[in-house]
């Protein structure tokens, strides 16, 4: 996905001297970067979706493991736990973590400065009412975008979020080979 919005915008970026000419009007440039925006929402989706996955896969990798008989500390190189100390953020070694913030914060700053650029050039060339949609816009995508990477890398309690007892907290144990 980050490949198909890097895509993007050197592609959009290539006509940035047309902007305002008659084939690119500037109100049509003002949603130039509203492809960019839901690729990062999607993407926001896509990698913390796949980090659930992976805790999910952990657990059952885990009782097989402990099942395998295979020494301990073989464990975080056996199976998914061996790609998340690379992958996900929340389990990496510092080096992986700053390499993973290095590019999605490359990205999400790519993303922001190119909103910002076109709004700023488009700011004398179009009615006044069309700049505070696309900031409005814009904004709401900011903080859309935000909230699921906060939610998603910080869950907290889920279980109690809505008072009841999540069934997923509930230890259950079913012996291997029965």
């Amino acid at each position: 996905m980050m490949g198909v919005a890097a895509a993007y915008l050197v592609g959009v970026s290539a006509f940035a001297d047309k902007y305002g000419s008659h084939s690119i009007p500037w109100t049509f440039v003002l949603l130039l970067p509203a492809p960019l925006w839901l690729i990062a929402i999607y993407h926001s989706l896509i990698t913390l979706s796949a980090m659930r996955h992976g805790e999910s896969v952990q657990i059952i990798e885990d009782e097989l493991f402990c099942e395998s008989g295979l020494p301990s500390h073989l464990r975080n190189k056996v199976g998914s736990k061996a790609g998340n100390r690379i992958m996900d953020i929340t389990q990496a070694r510092p080096v992986h973590k700053i390499a993973t913030a290095c590019v999605y914060g490359g990205f999400f700053l790519g993303v922001i400065a190119y909103t910002v650029y076109v709004i700023v050039q488009a700011r004398h060339n179009v009615h006044f009412w069309s700049i505070g949609v696309a900031i409005a816009g814009y904004s709401i995508a900011l903080i859309i975008t935000g909230a699921s990477w906060i939610k998603g890398l910080f869950p907290g309690n889920e279980g109690q979020e809505t008072g009841r007892e999540d069934d997923s907290q509930k230890d259950v144990h079913v012996p291997l080979g029965s």
